[in-house]
């Protein structure tokens, strides 16, 4: 007899002795609906027992189930989780465990970095210099206006906690 097995007997012999469902619910540390779940079992004079092959483990979670996430995974590793869990038509608390422990892979979010090399990033000072002599003598009128940004170029801005992408450590 299970464990769920035995408690399901216990209420049953505590409602037999006609003791209250807040006390059962004292005793055995169960819910309500548990105790009025077995009652309506003993009233249709069902069997307390489960049912064979309820409380396994999930059935989801099978070998086609994590290659063929694996596989969607790998050929766009910037799929959201949202988005995989549509596709496999599975709850996404489902698909964060199977990334996470069946396939050890994890989220990391998009950095931002520099796109222009060494030589570029040279010329491209070299060439600020310059206007910056050329406008110490050319017409006061004219106002130019210099940023001492470090990043270079105007890149798309992104939403740093939604552009993820999902890989696993080296």
């Amino acid at each position: 007899m299970s464990e769920q097995e035995a408690k399901r007997q216990r209420i049953s012999d505590l409602l037999y002795a006609k003791i209250e469902v807040t006390e059962i619910m004292d005793i055995l540390k169960c819910s309500s609906s548990l105790i009025f779940m077995v009652a309506k079992m003993k009233k249709d004079g069902k069997d307390l027992s489960t049912k064979e092959g309820s409380g396994g483990h999930n059935l989801n979670r099978d070998s086609e189930f994590l290659g063929d996430l694996k596989k969607s995974i790998k050929e766009d590793p910037k799929k959201s989780m949202s988005r995989l869990s549509n596709e496999f038509d599975v709850d996404m608390g489902t698909i964060r465990r199977v990334v996470k422990e069946d396939l050890e892979l994890s989220s990391y979010t998009r950095t931002p970095r520099h796109l222009l090399t060494d030589t570029l990033k040279e010329r491209t000072v070299e060439v600020q210099e310059s206007w910056c002599m050329d406008a110490w003598f050319t017409n006061v009128s004219t106002v130019k206006i210099f940023s001492d940004e470090k990043i270079f170029i105007v890149d798309q801005v992104y939403n740093r906690q939604n552009d993820r992408w999902l890989g696993g450590s080296p």
